[in-house]
């Protein structure tokens, strides 16, 4: 599983954000940016990746 952290910044008022996302997909991604414009009342204007996390599988339970 992996996990990154954005800052992201708002077109309307300029103020910054923090996002979580847990998944990689881009569609998934861009989706996500485009409900945070919609919850921000701004079009995302700028992200970029603060830090991503990885963690390991469980797979040998």
């Amino acid at each position: 599983m992996r996990r990154e952290i954005y800052e992201c910044f708002s077109g309307n008022s300029g103020e910054k954000y923090n996002y979580k996302i847990g998944y990689r997909d881009d569609e998934l991604l861009r989706r996500s940016f485009n409900e945070l414009a919609e919850k921000t009342s701004g079009i995302v204007m700028k992200f970029h990746l603060v830090e991503r996390i990885t963690f390991p599988l469980l797979s040998h339970i």
